[in-house]
């Protein structure tokens, strides 16, 4: 897995997530209008979008930072913990 910058723009990474050129994506800033359609498009490929913690991503949620989006749950349980101590994270159901 080679680590880089990304592109920083949701709307191009999210299908790039989604058709397996990227593993993963990470974003801080989490704005509904950026994430709710990427989000929805990835999940439907059989990718997982959640927090850091495992929780579900929502509009109602969106002022909370960190945000990551990966292929499929074993990239986005691998990544993520390697992000997060064990002590602060919570399963991601599928």
């Amino acid at each position: 897995m080679e680590l880089t910058s990304g592109s920083r723009c949701a709307g191009h990474d999210y299908p790039e997530v989604a058709e397996g050129k990227l593993d993963f994506a990470l974003y801080w800033r989490t704005l509904p209008w950026d994430h709710i359609p990427g989000a929805l498009f990835v999940s439907e490929a059989g990718g997982v979008v959640a927090r850091l913690d495992g929780t579900t991503y929502t509009a109602a949620t969106h002022a909370r930072p960190g945000l990551l989006v990966a292929r499929n749950l074993e990239m986005w349980t691998q990544v993520r913990d390697a992000l997060v101590p064990a002590q602060h994270q919570a399963s991601v159901a599928p």
